[in-house]
């Protein structure tokens, strides 16, 4: 189990280190620049707010709010017919940590740039941040009263665990103790979902057990190519084995995450069968 939480963490510094890079702040320093891609998000957000009649926050105001209450340590969003996110967070509060995930919505209920911002149905995140507060209140108190909160979480599907602290590994016996120590609050959690891409958390926790230098390398071939999300790949490109988890997490490359998986698998045989 201590395996398992050295490789979830490698999998959130990976992800948080680009994310430092592309939320930071507002400013670099006194270079005054800012990231077009962050502050796209936040035209969006301009936009929306502006068409509901509501006057909305300032740039440097809207950054600083997203992160009054909670720091994202790392996470992959999954988007089908349904929104999915998963993340790992930490309470700035209390200092706890969590590991929640949320699946519901309806991408074809119309435009999806626009839904996201769909408080109602359709937004991931404000649906996580929902089930943030759940836990919060529960960690407080078990026998809080949420269903205010349970009335906000329109997703049909979502669970939260409460990390351990101290860097202590999961006690795996727990699990199946009642009360479970770590679980706070689940809404349909044994319901089937489709994964989209957040099954890349498993793929690359997988492709980590038999990763031994980031800087090692894979080709790409032409059985790796996918549709869907991600930069244009072509069949013979060569890719360090960490810019292949950073492509296959933010832009979430379809085709480099076939192409790990593949990679990786081709060791796993070999090392089955006593061939390396």
């Amino acid at each position: 189990m201590k395996k398992l939480m050295s490789k979830i963490l490698c999998i959130v510094l990976i992800i948080s280190s680009l994310l430092s890079v592309a939320v930071g702040c507002a400013d670099n320093g006194n270079q005054g620049e800012r990231n077009e891609d962050i502050y796209a998000v936040y035209n969006t957000y301009v936009a929306y707010a502006e068409s509901n009649g509501e006057i909305p926050l300032t740039y440097q105001a809207w950054l600083a709010e997203l992160q009054e209450e909670y720091h994202i340590l790392g996470g992959k969003t999954g988007t089908t017919t349904i929104y999915n996110f998963v993340g790992v967070f930490e309470d700035l509060e209390t200092g706890k940590r969590f590991v929640a995930a949320v699946s519901g919505g309806d991408t074809e209920t119309g435009d999806l740039e626009a839904s996201k911002y769909d408080t109602k149905t359709n937004n991931r995140f404000t649906n996580m941040k929902t089930l943030l507060d759940i836990g919060a209140r529960l960690i407080e108190n078990k026998d809080a009263d949420i269903s205010d909160l349970e009335e906000a979480l329109m997703f049909e599907r979502a669970c939260i665990v409460v990390l351990p602290e101290n860097g202590k590994a999961f006690n795996s016996y727990d699990f199946f103790n009642k009360p479970n120590p770590y679980f706070l609050y689940s809404k349909n959690g044994t319901v089937q979902m489709p994964f989209a891409s957040t099954m890349k958390i498993m793929t690359a926790s997988t492709a980590l057990d038999y990763i031994y230098d980031l800087n090692d390398t894979l080709v790409i071939k032409s059985s790796d190519i996918a549709g869907g999300s991600g930069p244009d790949l072509q069949p013979g490109e060569v890719y360090t084995f960490r810019d292949a988890l950073h492509a296959m997490f933010l832009p979430s490359s379809n085709t480099m995450c076939q192409a790990l998986a593949r990679t990786l698998g081709e060791k796993i045989y070999k090392i089955n069968n006593n061939l390396i």
